[in-house]
């Protein structure tokens, strides 16, 4: 990931609840958020309606299926016969991101999915709460500090 970019996760509130009330980590340290789509089964069609938001584009990988820019912003998500194992967006601070994250944050209202953050915080699904914390991040401030000089 670029210093210009901020990452979040998409998960499906109702497996969160339901089956794990804490985030759990493989031992290499990494969330493992699959376990939250598998809970559940859910098919690729699922985000269909995510193209009212952003262009659907060729992927790098075959078990991903890319929506927006590939090095700006975008949605990704990563499937396994058509099944989502993990949903994670990005955000470019060098561009104009708020009409893409505020389409990505109605979405995940209306298909109930929560928005995690690089350091596994559930964030309140609205443009100043993820604003707030993408500009907190250390490689926005990072990025600031850069571009100023």
């Amino acid at each position: 990931m670029a210093i210009w970019q901020y990452s979040f996760l998409l998960i499906p509130r109702t497996s969160f609840s339901e089956k794990y009330l804490n985030f759990p980590f493989d031992k290499e340290g990494l969330l493992e958020d699959d376990i939250y789509w598998d809970f559940l089964s859910v098919n690729i069609d699922f985000f269909s309606d995510i193209e009212t938001i952003m262009i659907k584009r060729k992927s790098w990988s075959e078990n991903i299926v890319l929506f927006g820019n590939e090095e700006a912003n975008c949605l990704e998500i990563y499937k396994d016969n058509n099944k989502v194992k993990s949903v994670s967006f990005r955000i470019d601070f060098t561009s104009d991101y708020e009409g893409f994250l505020r389409g990505i944050i109605e979405f995940s209202i209306l298909k109930n999915l929560l928005i995690v953050d690089e350091a596994h915080h559930i964030i309140d699904p609205n443009y100043f709460s993820i604003n707030s914390v993408i500009e907190s991040s250390p490689q926005f401030i990072k990025y600031k500090q850069l571009s100023s000089k």
